[in-house]
């Protein structure tokens, strides 16, 4: 009398996840190597010397290439727009280190119209990159 009461039995449905494991796999694997070839999107060839150290995440970088055109965040700046942008860092967080990655065949006077620009914005802090020299 009470067997036709009883819940009905239905198949269970279950969702195959290993295809989706396979695509999150294929994901990591991409992002990984993607990520060891990022370059700095300028070519500069640093200059190097025997003392070299590392510098906080709280630097902004300025690269110089050997034709002189000065690059931040793959921008190319003229000197104004660079004044700008370091006064604008500046007002965000004062104690930016500005880290100048010059090309060692760029002229000296770009690196120090550079730094002057830097200056008249405010900065004080900074630092010049170069690779490691190995004896």
């Amino acid at each position: 009398m009470f067997d036709d009461l009883s819940p009905i039995k239905r198949p269970r449905k279950t969702v195959d996840l290993t295809s989706m494991i396979d695509v999150i796999f294929i994901l990591l694997i991409f992002f990984m190597v993607s990520t060891t070839f990022a370059t700095l999107g300028v070519s500069i060839n640093q200059p190097k010397a025997i003392t070299v150290d590392r510098v906080d995440n709280l630097s902004m970088h300025i690269y110089i290439t050997k034709e002189g055109d000065c690059y931040v965040k793959k921008i190319k700046l003229s000197m104004a727009s660079l004044e700008n942008l370091v006064r604008k860092e500046l007002s965000v967080k004062p104690d930016t280190l500005f880290v100048l990655f010059p090309d060692k065949e760029s002229q000296t006077q770009r690196l120090l119209d550079v730094l002057d620009h830097c200056k008249l914005a405010g900065a004080t802090r900074f630092s010049i990159a170069a690779k490691p020299k190995v004896e």
